[in-house]
Order: structure tokens, then sequence, then C-alpha cells
């Protein structure tokens, strides 16, 4: 009966940490197009076709479909990772402390423009502590599910158009090069400057 209870066990964990074929797909797709994932403090391994998000750290799923994907505090370098958002039940990504570049409002227009239904289902989007730049407003704009944006320590210059008051916004400790073009007449912001 314990082998049973074991076998059992092992048969649901692994159900629940099931990742359907098209989103195994596009995970793999999207790793080979990062830079440097040898640098990654939690690396995914794609050398099993075991479809398990066990095998890569910080994926979570739900009935076979990514919903959350954590790369916080992984060493991740280069730009964004747009590719990413193809995968259609994302709804949380988690970028904060890595060391992204890039501008992420036209890097996000020029990718959406390619993929139209990337990032759809985003809610939940954390790029804080970052050296990412160009306008945040632009970033919320083509995310149209987004309900929070967390974008502190960064460099972005621009919120236009104005972020939505129904997003709950971090923008905290930018590094400016320029004066942030900001109008808060419909908007609230958690913290906008420290």
């Amino acid at each position: 009966i314990s082998d049973l209870i074991s076998n059992i066990s092992q048969t649901v964990t692994m159900l629940n940490n099931y990742i359907c074929d098209t989103d195994w797909q596009l995970l793999k797709t999207a790793y080979t197009q990062l830079e440097d994932t040898d640098s990654w403090n939690s690396k995914w391994d794609f050398t099993t076709d075991h479809h398990d998000a066990a095998r890569l750290p910080g994926v979570s799923v739900s009935k076979g479909r990514v919903v959350v994907l954590d790369l916080t505090y992984n060493n991740l370098s280069g730009t964004f990772p747009y590719a990413l958002l193809d995968l259609p039940a994302l709804e949380t990504l988690y970028a904060s402390y890595n060391q992204r570049t890039g501008n992420l409002g036209e890097g996000l227009q020029t990718y959406v423009g390619q993929h139209p239904d990337a990032g759809k289902s985003v809610k939940h989007l954390d790029v804080s502590v970052n050296q990412l730049e160009g306008n945040i407003g632009l970033v919320a704009s083509l995310l149209p599910s987004l309900t929070s944006l967390s974008a502190s320590a960064n460099h972005f210059s621009e919120v236009s158009p104005m972020i939505s008051s129904g997003i709950f916004v971090e923008l905290g400790g930018q590094t400016f090069d320029s004066e942030m073009n900001l109008t808060l007449k419909d908007a609230t912001a958690a913290s906008l400057a420290n």
C-alpha cells in the first residue's frame, strides 16, 4: 500500500508540474534567444523533453499552462526577454534585481507589433532594479490586462500615455538623465520618487 500511495503521490506531482507542449516549446525557444544563460543563478534544464516545471526554476503552472515566471535575482543580462510574453496564460512576470538594459517601451512596442497576442494575459509585471529606460507609460498601454507595475530603480524618462488609475504603480528611485514628463490628473501612484 505504501508503494501505491508513493506512486500516486509522484503521479500527482508530475501532473501538477506538467507543462503543455506549446508552452514548453515557447519557453525553450525564448531561452535559446536569451543572452548569457550560463551565468543564470537558477538555470533552466531542457536536456530532457519531460515538460516538467521542476526542471525550470521560477516557472509555475496551472493546468499545464505557464502562469508565473519568477526570474528575480537570477543574474539576467541584456535586453528584456519579450519572447516570454508569448506564453498565452502568463499572468505574472517577475524580472527584478537583474541587469536588464534597453528601451523597454520601444522594444515592447516593436515586439507586440510583430506578435499581437504577446502579453495580453499579463496582470503583474515587476522589472524593478534593472537598467531599463524609455517610456514606462507605453509599456503599461501595451499590456491590456495589467493591474500592477513595479518599475522602481531604473532609468525611465517618460510616462506617456498616462498610466491608468486602475493600475498599481511603483516608479520610485529612478535615475534620470533628463526631466520626466508626468501629469497626475486621473492616475494614482504608490511611489513616484524617493
